[in-house]
């Protein structure tokens, strides 16, 4: 049981939390979202987006800004992130990212550019030491490029990481070092790092803390208090946050870095996907780290810079790290909001409004079909993989959907992700399409979104913007 949080975590994106007079907040742009806009004294459209897409890697993450200036424009960008997880980076790369910094698209359309993360999360234990060779380099050469744009001063470069780089032999964060095996590697990056200003970026999980270890303590993956809280000399640790927080405190101590800039790249709870995962613990886990942000921890006290994950279920998501992945949204994917998120003064979470749908139409296991019949397994194996299932199974939304249910769960994600087309809902003869919402309990039925017109996945554009207007409420 590692109570300072040792967790592996995957790519996500992020809102950001950090206040400032110029800083609202972030929105992550869905990866097959190819154009907006945005009314005002400057405009988004398909052409610049285009045009921003033909030099940036299809995997750079963005984040929308809002200045409190009325005359600001609404940009594109906050943080950028040259290069793909799992890919080499490619000889290219600086050239096409020096393109965006010699002002030839980026800034000339609104961008606003705090920093420049490179890759996500390298040096996972699970890549095996894939990119151990390259990330330190990609580092330099992103620098050097934002020194040639004369932005050296005004972009930081940092390196998204995961909490398994650093550790606790002693379970105790004044322990803490870097993992033996990239230690100097570690060394390297931060000392770097410290010589440009730039900041040291980690993303931590306290649910990845609970899923991969059944005996975690599930009260210690939040901020209400633990009975047999962590005392680490006059410190106390009464959430594994903290505790996973200061133990990297404490691995920049102890190597000399002693006031790096730490910034939370990621952090959030599912709501499905496990039995761990649901509206009410993510509930509980965004509105309790919401609420101590300012707080900070016992090693760190003051404002914490962190991005929440995430503003929008992804339901294309690969699932390797666990069911979980695709929903880590305080919205479904629709624009309906999961569940009741206090920002303080500024109020609460609002769903998008008047976002279009296909017609109350749903695809179900036909009365007359028979569970033996030999074709069912292969048609609900072809329905999941071609579309989302992940809440079925134990302790899940759906989990508790007998075998025609979960049927026709399968059969009706595929027949929506296809647009309702007709024959979407042929599945042997086993299928039949009904107009009676088949929801039950906490298992939700959904309904596609009518993309006519809209010009991407998101639907109407409308429903785009609602979502940006929407984080700029929240953290402005």
């Amino acid at each position: 049981m590692h109570l300072t949080g040792h967790q592996n975590t995957y790519k996500r994106e992020r809102i950001s939390t950090r206040k400032s007079p110029t800083d609202a907040g972030g929105f992550p742009r869905h990866p097959s979202t190819t154009a907006f806009k945005i009314d005002g004294p400057r405009k988004f459209g398909r052409s610049e987006i285009k045009k921003m897409e033909g030099l940036m890697p299809a995997s750079v993450a963005r984040e929308v800004e809002r200045s409190e200036q009325a005359s600001a424009p609404i940009g594109l960008g906050r943080l950028v992130g040259p290069g793909v997880r799992g890919r080499r980076p490619r000889g290219t790369i600086l050239d096409e990212f020096y393109e965006i910094l010699n002002l030839k698209v980026g800034f000339k359309v609104g961008f606003r550019i705090r920093y420049v993360a490179v890759g996500n999360e390298p040096f996972l234990s699970t890549y095996n030491g894939t990119f151990e060779s390259t990330t330190f380099p990609a580092l330099q050469n992103i620098q050097a490029a934002l020194i040639k744009a004369g932005l050296g001063n005004r972009v930081k470069v940092t390196v998204p990481l995961n909490a398994d780089v650093y550790q606790s032999p002693s379970q105790l964060p004044s322990s803490g070092d870097f993992r033996p095996n990239i230690r100097d590697l570690m060394l390297q990056i931060v000392s770097f790092l410290a010589q440009n200003g730039s900041p040291f970026t980690v993303n931590i999980y306290p649910f990845i803390s609970l899923y991969n270890d059944p005996g975690f303590p599930i009260d210690y993956a939040f901020f209400n208090g633990y009975s047999s809280p962590i005392v680490d000399g006059t410190r106390t640790y009464t959430n594994v946050f903290d505790a996973n927080y200061d133990t990297l405190v404490w691995a920049l101590y102890n190597n000399g870095f002693p006031n790096m800039t730490i910034i939370v790249g990621e952090i959030g709870w599912p709501t499905d996907g496990d039995r761990n995962a649901n509206p009410g613990y993510a509930q509980r886990f965004n509105q309790g780290f919401l609420s101590r942000v300012n707080q900070g921890t016992p090693m760190r006290p003051g404002p914490i810079d962190a991005y929440l994950f995430s503003l929008v279920d992804e339901d294309a998501k690969s699932i390797q790290p666990g069911n979980f992945e695709r929903h880590w949204g305080i919205f479904y994917y629709d624009g309906t909001s999961k569940y009741n998120l206090s920002l303080g003064p500024r109020g609460t979470v609002v769903g998008a409004q008047g976002v279009r749908r296909l017609p109350g139409r749903w695809c179900v296991m036909a009365g007359n079909a028979r569970l033996d019949d030999p074709q069912v397994a292969d048609s609900v194996a072809y329905a999941c993989s071609r579309a989302d299932c992940t809440s079925l199974g134990y302790g899940t939304s759906c989990g508790s959907l007998d075998a025609r249910g979960n049927i026709s769960y399968a059969f009706n994600s595929y027949y929506q992700i296809q647009d309702q087309r007709a024959d979407a809902c042929r599945f042997a003869n086993l299928s039949m399409v009904v107009t009676r919402d088949p929801s039950v309990g906490t298992c939700r039925f959904g309904v596609m979104i009518d993309t006519r017109g809209g010009g991407s996945e998101w639907g109407p554009p409308s429903l785009l913007i609602q979502m940006v207007v929407l984080v700029v409420a929240i953290f402005a």
